[in-house]
């Protein structure tokens, strides 16, 4: 039964996300009614968009919240040793998942700098851009 609702609760955000997707400009424009056919490039574009998404907008909205609930923990507690330190934990926890995501970025960022990215801006070597059919 559990397996059921969350294959429906997974189905009605995929139905409901599709449009607020299609509103951010996550997914490519390709496929629709006088739209150029979608393509393995568009693939990667949607990818990419994804990708620059969740590091741009959702990975830091998401720290901020942990480290907020994390901050209310330690308020709240001031007298508890045990909860205060597995609140410290917490933040120790987000600022190291933080310095890995954006630390990695940084260094494959270089890598492409080394290579010979020649781009209008080398941090934006992940730019896809798919060219019109002819």
């Amino acid at each position: 039964m559990k397996k059921n609702a969350a294959i429906s609760i997974a189905i009605s955000a995929g139905i409901f996300f599709a449009g607020a997707a299609q509103a951010a400009g996550i997914l490519p424009d390709c496929g629709g009614a006088e739209q150029d056919p979608c393509t393995i490039c568009h693939l990667f574009e949607l990818i990419n968009n994804i990708i620059t998404g969740v590091i741009i907008a959702l990975v830091p909205a998401a720290a901020a919240l942990v480290i907020a609930i994390a901050g209310f923990k330690m308020l709240i507690n001031q007298n508890n040793a045990e909860v205060m330190a597995e609140a410290k934990k917490i933040i120790l926890m987000v600022i190291i998942g933080l310095l890995l995501i954006y630390g990695s970025f940084a260094i494959v960022t270089a890598i492409f700098k080394g290579m010979g990215y020649v781009g209008d801006n080398p941090l934006q070597f992940n730019n896809v851009n798919c060219p019109a059919a002819p």
